[in-house]
């Protein structure tokens, strides 16, 4: 008989007991934040004191007002208060405003706004210019759809930091762009994001320069070429162009296929498959998922093979549930490898109809060698809706360990 719920508490006392004081901080912190969201719905003190257990951990080695779990369980734990407080601890701007932009994601539509102003006016204070471009874009991406105005104003902003084009010299152009936003891959992306934005806004204009603009960058970092062009795929689509999309994915057709290395391929593929989703082509999004379901046989590495299959299956889960899971019912991890606990933590970020059953698996396992962040992880993606007796007592495991 398989390991049930009610067996998680004595699991992760027994891994406890076998570690000790042991083990990765970094580890300890993923997995204390985890169980502070899944312990919120059913004890916020609790949850507060496992947050707070695990944001003390990351201070010792990073910058925890950048994770986006630990934002997560201060949200859960202490509300939107609690989670601004964290993300605005970094010491520097930028990473302030990175954790702004991650606590955004996950807050709800009503305080967007509030967020929306104080990301912002701490952007419009970035001294580096490409910082404050792609800071300014990412933050209009995320707002065009309920305040155009204040996207429109953002990505103005963003288009004031890039030198005037050079568009009949583009190697000048390249070097000019890259000097002035620090970072030829930056800067591609960029002007990649400012056409998409400038769509959403229905600016052709816009979307015309910074295609251009994008199409000339990139050949400074010809790698990212087949991903950047996916991007300004969806920005043609969101504007009708469909002789552009059509012209686009043809050329990033022949660009994934000559990509060597397997996974590397998969990685492209799967772009494509969301973003052909996105644009509303089912027909070739499914046949962009057949081609990858393929291709990862071939990928040797067993934990990059798993985290293949697992996302395509919530690639695939957009339309077809029943095929994700059976695609996810194939990642498997063997025992022991150094990447568990990174698996654990993939598992927890997918929807539980594909993440139950892999991490199942894991859990099986483990149980009785792994670590307890391990254990913990698994067991939360294993059973995403557990009791409230089962996470309170679980929780008392966890915060009965020395600080």
């Amino acid at each position: 008989m398989g390991i049930t719920e009610a067996d998680l508490p004595e699991l992760l006392r027994r891994a406890v007991v076998r570690g000790g004081a042991d083990g990765d901080p970094y580890e300890k912190s993923c997995a204390l934040a985890r169980l502070a969201v899944a312990v919120a719905a059913v004890d916020r003190d609790r949850s507060r004191a496992l947050y707070e257990r695990g944001r003390d951990l990351a201070r010792s080695f990073s910058g925890a007002g950048q994770r986006g779990d630990l934002l997560e369980a201060a949200l859960a734990a202490g509300g939107l208060d609690l989670a601004e407080e964290l993300a605005l601890s970094a010491p520097e701007e930028n990473s302030r405003v990175a954790g702004l932009l991650k606590l955004m994601r996950l807050t709800p539509p009503e305080d967007a706004p509030r967020l929306a102003g104080e990301i912002e006016a701490l952007i419009l204070d970035l001294a580096e210019p490409g910082e404050a471009a792609s800071n300014a874009v990412s933050l209009a991406a995320r707002v065009a759809g309920e305040d155009p105005e204040r996207a429109r104003a953002l990505i103005e902003y963003a288009e004031g930091l890039f030198p005037s084009p050079l568009p009949s010299a583009p190697g000048q152009e390249r070097a000019r762009v890259a000097a002035m936003l620090g970072d030829p891959e930056r800067a591609v992306w960029t002007a990649a994001e400012l056409a998409k934005v400038a769509a959403v806004l229905g600016d052709r204009e816009r979307v015309r320069i910074f295609t251009g603009r994008a199409e000339a960058l990139v050949s400074a970092c010809p790698e990212n070429r087949a991903a950047v062009l996916t991007e300004l795929m969806e920005a043609a689509a969101l504007l009708g162009e469909e002789s552009r999309v059509q012209a686009l994915l043809a050329e990033v057709r022949v660009l994934i296929s000559a990509v060597a290395d397997p996974y590397e391929r998969v990685g492209e593929l799967l772009g494509l498959v969301l973003t052909l989703h996105e644009i509303g082509d089912e027909n070739r999004a499914s046949a962009a998922a057949d081609e990858t379901e393929l291709l990862i046989p071939e990928v040797p590495d067993p934990l990059l093979r798993a985290l293949s299959w697992t996302a395509l299956a919530a690639e695939v889960l957009l339309w077809d549930p029943a095929r994700a899971r059976l695609l996810a019912s194939r990642a498997r991890v063997p025992p022991p490898s150094s990447s568990l606990f990174l698996w654990s933590m993939y598992l927890t970020g997918l929807d539980a109809a594909i993440a139950s059953e892999p991490a199942r698996d894991l859990l099986d396992r483990v149980h009785e060698t792994g670590s307890w962040p391990v254990c913990l992880t698994a067991g939360l993606a294993a059973f995403p809706d557990p009791s409230a007796r089962t996470l309170r007592t679980t929780a008392d495991v966890l915060l009965g360990l020395p600080g």
